[in-house]
């Protein structure tokens, strides 16, 4: 699982350092297959880890609560508050025009120039300033998403109709507000009910062969290939990942396992989260850097050349700053976040 998530935040990366260019080709394919489809991963995954760690919990009740939501706190926002200052600082230190002509308009949406520094930090620290890291939106949708999902579990033990219940409600949810807000953010608990589900039938899972792992994985090719053709939708999108990652819970295909064991893919599973939230913010550098020392480079070069440059640099310089964030802030503070998780538990058997 480390593997899918490091290339599926690699793919993400990819996918921004193509989208800015205004002259390439098949945005909807880069944005589906390298944005809103790794994203999507990325919350069933979510949903499924959570879930084999919360169905460990004898007891679930207000302090438990606590200690988990602290845990989720350290593990998301100190991360999410870092790329955002450093895209806030990115913003406001860098005043280098790119050229329009060649800038699409996802990109310019990403050139703010702050109006009030002040105003810009106090956005950053709740986390609303997006518009300095775009995808800082998705670790939002994680947060909020993560709290409802004790829910969740406990009323869908309770009676199976919750387990229709809740997927139906989140799923209308997210189908009518995809364009956003709260009530976009909160729909997104679809795919972790997902993943939940998941988790509920891995052993069920473990017990697909070879041959049922390849042929799923084929039919989700297809299906997303026909799906592509008809427009995708987010509900279908979140289907289709659902059935893609029952394939690679349990694996059961050897030489694809052996592939994604590799050490590299490992490692890059190990940073995935900072690299992920730090890498649009550092392409943006590497764009007005360009602009700045070569930009009758950036107006005469072809754009898939030009691309393919961004993505290189900026993903190089993105790797190196987030092996040195994963070790000096990320574990740091999710060890925090345990410890206080633990102090809680101790003070209830105190009690």
């Amino acid at each position: 699982m480390d593997s899918l998530r490091g290339l599926a935040a690699f793919a993400v990366a990819i996918g921004h350092s193509f989208y800015g260019f205004e002259g390439i080709g098949n945005k909807y394919y880069i944005s589906l297959f390298l944005g809103r489809l790794p994203v999507i991963y990325f919350f069933i995954l979510s949903g499924f880890v959570l879930s084999k760690s919360l169905s460990k919990e004898a007891v679930f009740g207000f302090r438990e609560f606590i200690a988990y939501a602290l845990k989720r706190a350290f593990r998301l926002y100190p991360v999410a508050l870092m790329a955002l200052l450093f895209g806030l600082a990115t913003s406001y230190l860098s005043s280098t025009n790119i050229p329009d002509a060649i800038s699409s308009e996802w990109l310019k949406h990403q050139l703010i120039h702050p109006q009030n520094l002040i105003s810009s930090i106090a956005s950053c620290v709740t986390l609303q300033a997006v518009g300095f890291d775009q995808p800082i939106w998705t670790i939002r949708v994680e947060f909020l998403c993560s709290l409802i999902l004790p829910a969740f579990i406990i009323l869908s033990r309770k009676s199976f109709y919750f387990t229709l219940i809740i997927p139906a409600f989140f799923g209308v949810l997210l189908k009518l507000n995809q364009a956003g807000g709260f009530a976009g953010d909160i729909g997104w608990a679809f795919a972790f009910f997902m993943g939940y589900l998941l988790s509920k039938s891995e052993n069920t899972l473990q017990s697909l062969n070879r041959e049922s792992s390849k042929v799923l994985l084929i039919l989700v090719f297809l299906a997303l290939l026909g799906f592509v053709g008809l427009g995708m939708d987010t509900i279908i999108g979140v289907m289709t990942m659902s059935v893609f990652m029952a394939v690679m819970i349990p694996c059961n295909w050897k030489e694809l396992r052996s592939l994604l064991d590799i050490k590299p893919l490992r490692e890059m599973g190990k940073i995935s989260f900072s690299f992920y939230a730090l890498h649009t913010p550092v392409m943006i550098l590497c764009w007005k850097g360009m602009a700045f020392l070569c930009p009758e480079t950036l107006r005469q070069g072809s754009p898939v050349m030009l691309g393919s440059l961004i993505c290189i640099l900026s993903i190089t310089i993105t790797m190196m700053a987030a092996v040195l964030m994963q070790r000096l802030l990320e574990v740091p503070m999710n060890n925090c976040g345990h410890r206080a998780a633990r102090y809680l538990s101790r003070q209830r058997l105190g009690n």
